[in-house]
């Protein structure tokens, strides 16, 4: 029996199916980031922010030991600093780059979220991006979402 290596893009798919989006905690306000997997025709955003972190480079930390382990990569490395991972699955190469933080407001008792700030180590992402993610697991109204660039 011959067997096929996984294209790039079915591997992509897979490691998208092992890693979940979206992973914030369901009450309070929190530092979060968003993390950006691409390849040469695919994307994919993933949102973490848990207020036991204090930092967003923690929130990357945890991201980074979560996709470790979630797939048997042959090669897995990272740089908090950079906030970026370079791995290796099934003989092809991806890397996912922390684009930006910020901070979440969230109730899911009352169904609101606020999205706003940035990160000092690693910058502004768009907040927007941030929403449309987050809103795969948490559906909102518009009138219970705000997103804004201002604040810390």
């Amino acid at each position: 029996m011959i067997q096929t290596q996984q294209s790039k893009e079915e591997t992509f798919l897979q490691i998208t199916k092992n890693i979940s989006q979206v992973n914030i905690d369901n009450e309070g306000t929190f530092k979060y980031i968003l993390i950006l997997l691409e390849n040469d025709k695919q994307e994919c955003y993933f949102v973490r922010g848990l207020k036991q972190y204090e930092y967003h480079a923690q929130n990357f930390e945890h991201f980074c030991n979560e996709v470790k382990n979630n797939l048997k990569w042959s090669e897995f490395t990272f740089d908090i600093e950079e906030g970026t991972i370079k791995a290796q699955l099934n003989g092809h190469k991806y890397k996912f780059k922390c684009v930006g933080g910020g901070r979440l407001k969230h109730s899911t008792a009352q169904q609101t979220l606020e999205i706003y700030g940035y990160s000092q180590s690693y910058g502004q992402c768009d907040h927007k991006i941030s929403l449309n993610v987050i809103r795969t697991v948490y559906p909102y109204l518009d009138k219970n979402v705000i997103t804004r660039n201002d604040g810390y």
